[in-house]
């Protein structure tokens, strides 16, 4: 398609599908591991461990006490950014907290982030921010309300007052291939997922990309997303087109489909088997396990996917050295926007007017 060696594989294995009588409805091709991986190295230009992990995420007890005025209730808010200096907030958790009672949850969080900025907003509608360090698997800290003069905390804790920010739930996004032997643009479906605000048991599901002629369709395990429809047709859009990708008809932000489901027992985003079903792939096309091509990819954020024809490492230049060092968590952050991350000439600009 965009790479030559993409295009000789791609060939061949069209040659095979006529040679054998296959057709896109019936048998399809499937190439082995080893070309899958030879085919992802190749376009990426790196040597894929058998240890290289993927996941760009990791998981805390986070443990907020909060003191305050007798029967006192608290918002508690974890995020995954800092709202101070970002000018908008991504919240992990928030959780109603009564005065002398402590939040304990199980957090996942961005696996490059050392410490997690944690609010509280108190009855006066104040919001109260600290940065506090993940250690050993913990997120632990003590708020001591303001109006408590006496305390013997309020010297310690380094407060930050604000009024409320710009916020909307952390979200995590799924980008995938079509093909074992893809390019590598991560743009042939694009979804955006996050917790609902007011019930924690479902999710939020947006499709933002169909960079793909193929017909394709978006599941989590065995439920369908998206009422079963097709991509395109859930974009509102005629199949086999380029769906914002910056190479066929754009779909403004405030029209992408969003989808309510149910949120799985034991759920993480992380593990969570979101994958879309294509006709040349029997299996689908799902998250890249260990060691693997990593043809689907999970990343802890509200990731800028690249332009069509455009390869994962011409955008993100940090990518490479991410799928490079198995070990290096500082690589984890190859996604962060920065001044010189993402090109912007490579990534897609969501249309909002």
């Amino acid at each position: 398609m965009k790479h030559q060696l993409h295009l000789i594989i791609a060939v061949l294995a069209m040659l095979v599908v006529l040679a054998t009588g296959c057709s896109r409805d019936s048998e399809t091709f499937q190439p082995s591991e080893e070309e899958i991986l030879a085919n992802a190295e190749a376009v990426l230009g790196v040597k894929i461990s058998p240890e290289m992990d993927w996941n760009m995420t990791a998981s805390a007890l986070a443990r907020i006490a909060v003191k305050g005025s007798d029967g006192e209730t608290f918002t508690v808010k974890i995020y995954s950014n800092d709202p101070l200096t970002d000018g908008k907030g991504y919240v992990l958790k928030r959780q109603q907290v009564k005065s002398g009672d402590t939040l304990q949850l199980m957090l996942e969080y961005p696996s490059v982030e050392d410490q997690l900025v944690v609010s509280v907003t108190d009855k006066q509608g104040f919001n109260y921010y600290k940065s506090v360090p993940v250690s050993d698997g913990k997120l632990e800290t003590t708020f001591v309300s303001p109006y408590l003069y006496d305390s013997p905390y309020l010297n310690d804790d380094r407060w930050v007052v604000s009024y409320k920010r710009k916020e909307q739930p952390a979200v995590w996004t799924y980008a995938f291939e079509d093909t074992p032997l893809g390019d590598y643009d991560l743009n042939d479906v694009v979804l955006k997922v996050s917790e609902n605000v007011t019930d924690t048991t479902k999710l939020e599901v947006r499709l933002c990309c169909a960079g793909a002629s193929f017909d394709l369709y978006v599941y989590l395990g065995e439920t369908p997303v998206f009422n079963g429809k097709e991509v395109h047709a859930a974009l509102g859009q005629n199949r086999g087109l380029l769906l914002n990708t910056g190479k066929g008809p754009e779909v403004n932000a405030a029209l992408l489909p969003l989808a309510y489901i149910d949120k799985p027992e034991g759920f993480t985003f992380a593990n969570a088997d979101f994958w879309i079903k294509s006709p040349i792939v029997p299996t689908g096309i799902h998250v890249a396990k260990t060691g693997k091509a990593p043809l689907g990819v999970v990343i802890p954020g509200d990731w800028q996917w690249p332009l069509e024809n455009v390869c994962i490492k011409e955008a993100y230049s940090g990518f490479v050295s991410f799928a490079e060092n198995v070990q290096d968590e500082s690589d984890h952050k190859w996604y962060k926007v920065t001044k010189t991350t993402p090109l912007k000439d490579k990534v897609y600009a969501p249309q909002t007017k």
